[in-house]
């Protein structure tokens, strides 16, 4: 969790210092972290089933698919093992609605 506060810190950073200073204002590293912890469960559209081991097996949002191939792990990452897409809360928001980080993490927190 500590290489990860400081990977948002860094991007956090970069973003106040760049050129999306305008979107960063009001955007703290408490902000990323609790998008990050935001349930992936809740963002699908689809119903998700258990799995065993505390992770969940849903139909993939990012292609068709007729046999469920879209891993949710209990620490709130995902991985479909069809399509190969994988990350967390953030990236799966970034993905799915085609939003920058910065609008991810707003949409969010």
């Amino acid at each position: 969790m500590v290489k990860q506060i400081r990977l948002f810190q860094y991007i956090l950073d970069s973003i106040k210092g760049g050129e999306n200073k305008e979107l960063a204002k009001g955007f703290s590293k408490d902000d990323i972290i609790h998008a990050n912890e935001y349930s992936i469960e809740t963002l699908i559209s689809s119903e998700c089933k258990p799995a065993g081991g505390g992770k969940l097996k849903c139909h993939c949002p990012f292609h068709d698919e007729k046999t469920p191939s879209f891993m949710i792990f209990p620490d709130n990452h995902y991985h479909c093992f069809s399509c190969g897409r994988h990350g967390d809360s953030i990236s799966f928001v970034q993905d799915r609605d085609k939003l920058t980080f910065v609008e991810a993490v707003d949409r969010l927190k």
